[in-house]
């Protein structure tokens, strides 16, 4: 009886490595994606991992989500590493049939203000491109316009049509479209690249 109740009820711990071990096993994450996955959790998890996965109800978890982001002083992109484990975690629980919430809608019901994250402000000489770098790359895309380079800077960022544009330049400090300022404020980021399908 003692081996089929620690088998139904494992420490967040022993569900966290079933979870990337069965991932890195299968090829769906690289040897470098689980050793980010090991750092973080062994950051962020500490009083959570020890804890008996059944213990952990959706109250309980939204508490430690919001203390996590406050006590860590998370970014947005921390805290999207962040939520990547804890979901692999609670769905991995989840189909194991450790836990009977959907972590999914737990976490689209908790109320995270923006404001709540840490904000990172950037000077000019710590961005990738420095502003004479900038207008050297807009003078050699001008100078080639070939399909690939106009290609890249298209691809890289949103269309104005297909997105909230107004929000976008506010996000950038811009007063008006302009793929290339965008591209150096973001680090030749997409809009994108912060969203996945999970």
């Amino acid at each position: 009886m003692f081996w089929k109740d620690k088998d139904d009820n494992p420490t967040v711990n022993e569900v966290f490595y079933s979870w990337i071990s069965e991932k890195l096993s299968r090829g769906e994450i690289s040897k470098a994606t689980y050793d980010r996955y090991l750092i973080d959790f062994e950051k962020y998890f500490v009083k959570l991992k020890e804890l008996k996965i059944k213990e952990i109800d959706e109250w309980f978890l939204e508490d430690f989500v919001k203390d996590s982001i406050c006590q860590f002083n998370m970014t947005a992109k921390c805290f999207s590493y962040f939520r990547t484990l804890i979901y692999g975690i609670f769905k991995f629980a989840k189909r194991k049939k450790y836990v009977q919430f959907s972590i999914t809608y737990t976490l689209q019901d908790m109320e995270i203000s923006k404001r709540t994250f840490k904000k990172v402000v950037k000077r000019a000489e710590d961005q990738v491109y420095l502003p004479k770098e900038k207008d050297k790359m807009e003078e050699y895309l001008v100078d080639n316009p070939d399909i690939i380079n106009l290609g890249w800077v298209q691809d890289r960022i949103v269309s104005p049509n297909r997105q909230n544009i107004g929000q976008i330049l506010r996000r950038a400090n811009l007063k008006s479209f302009d793929e290339m300022a965008l591209l150096q404020r973001s680090e030749g980021r997409s809009i994108q690249d912060d969203f996945y399908i999970d």
